[in-house]
């Protein structure tokens, strides 16, 4: 799968993480129905709200059913944008940096490459279905970002490897 020196002197290929391209689909499309679902009721129920606004109380009802509908369409564009931007994004660890590789092309990120990496886990279950389950964020010393999510396939590890090899010096070893 890998070189044994690996590119770019980076060593050994320790671990790889492919964006998820297929489950972000997937999820855009379920995000998009419940947003088109949520403003096409929404839209007009707060019309209806606001025509009838002296008659009766205060009701959360069109603010609730407009708010969903809006997150829907939202969430869903979002992911659908990334599962086209995205298409064959991979992030390959090895125990010398990382090698991203995106739309053809590939670099080779060495540890001192990278300024910081900010990595979080979030194990609610809805930030599963939003891919925010995993946040990584690479800021690379030459400018730029690079963002692994839980979109990514093995993002724990690849994420939680790089930050620990930036933040605290403790480099990843053999697979």
């Amino acid at each position: 799968m890998a070189h044994p020196a690996g590119p770019d002197g980076l060593g050994p290929l320790i671990s790889e993480c492919g964006y998820d391209r297929e489950r972000a689909r997937r999820n855009a499309v379920g995000w998009l129905v419940v947003g088109v679902l949520g403003t096409g009721i929404g839209v007009p129920v707060t019309i209806a709200y606001i025509a009838a606004a002296g008659n009766s109380g205060f009701s959360p009802l069109p603010g609730v059913l407009l708010g969903i509908g809006l997150v829907g369409l939202w969430v869903g564009g979002t992911l659908l944008t990334r599962s086209v931007t995205r298409r064959a994004e991979v992030f390959r660890l090895h125990g010398g940096g990382l090698v991203h590789r995106r739309a053809g092309t590939e670099r080779a990120l060495p540890w001192p490459d990278i300024a910081r990496v900010v990595y979080r886990e979030n194990d609610r279950p809805t930030a599963r279905l939003v891919g925010t389950d995993v946040h990584c964020v690479i800021h690379l010393k030459a400018g730029g970002r690079l963002r692994i999510t839980g979109y990514h396939d093995n993002a724990h590890r690849v994420g939680s490897a790089a930050w620990r090899a930036v933040a605290k010096k403790e480099f990843p070893a053999g697979p």
